[in-house]
């Protein structure tokens, strides 16, 4: 009876050191996320000032002929915006050009990014976009 017992003590001890492995192993795994979560936040942070950044080049840089380098969307969202007397939704946009509201939006933001001068005002909810005055037509 007193091996039995014997035994079951082991098995306890045992189970005991396993239990005491899982809990020090959860509580790693536990600091680590931690850290992981701090990580993201600094590296969203980080995109948010390369944005920031860009975003000011970009705003600082004369868009001409020669540096921009248009794809077949852009350039079909450009000239409807040049030959469009009022600003136009996103949705409006896409459908005078093909596409969906949200490639449309999409395309204007890759404009934007370009150095293309387009701005947007809101009225009832809904945005509109337009070519600002001082971006030349004739440039492109």
């Amino acid at each position: 009876m007193d091996t039995i017992h014997d035994l079951l003590r082991e098995v306890r001890e045992e189970l005991d050191e396993h239990l005491d492995a899982l809990n020090q192993n959860t509580t790693e795994i536990g600091a680590v996320q931690e850290y992981s979560s701090e990580i993201e936040m600094k590296l969203e942070k980080l995109t948010e000032r390369v944005d920031a950044l860009q975003a000011l080049l970009l705003s600082q840089t004369p868009a001409s002929k020669d540096s921009l380098k248009l794809n077949v969307k852009e350039q079909d969202v450009l000239n409807t915006l040049q030959l469009t007397d009022e600003p136009l939704t996103s949705a409006g946009l896409g459908r005078r050009t093909g596409l969906t509201a949200d490639m449309a939006a999409q395309t204007l933001y890759c404009l934007k990014q370009k150095g293309v001068k387009v701005v947007a005002s809101t009225l009832n909810d809904e945005t509109y976009y337009a070519l600002d005055q001082r971006f030349v037509r004739n440039e492109l």
